[in-house]
């Protein structure tokens, strides 16, 4: 005799989830779609404190630097700030 195992009529199977591979795959899939195109870059670390010690030395550098104003002068007349406050 052979046995079986019913189930429930109001239970559904369930579904298995997509993986994050799937979903990522599924959304890079979407974004090419739309026109875009992924671009990944390697920034430095902002929370290390060896890249903080170098830009305190360098921005100490250029502050005591004589040409410092009119670095200072010549970027402010090219910078484009319409629309920050």
């Amino acid at each position: 005799m052979e046995t079986r195992t019913r189930t429930h009529p109001a239970r559904q199977p369930k579904r298995r989830k997509a993986s994050a591979s799937s979903k990522m795959r599924a959304y890079r899939e979407r974004m090419r779609a739309a026109g875009m195109r992924q671009v990944q870059i390697w920034v430095p670390d902002s929370t290390s404190p060896s890249l903080r010690r170098e830009a305190r030395r360098q921005s100490l550098l250029v502050s005591r630097s004589a040409s410092e104003p009119e670095a200072v002068a010549d970027i402010e007349a090219i910078a484009d700030l319409e629309g920050w406050e």
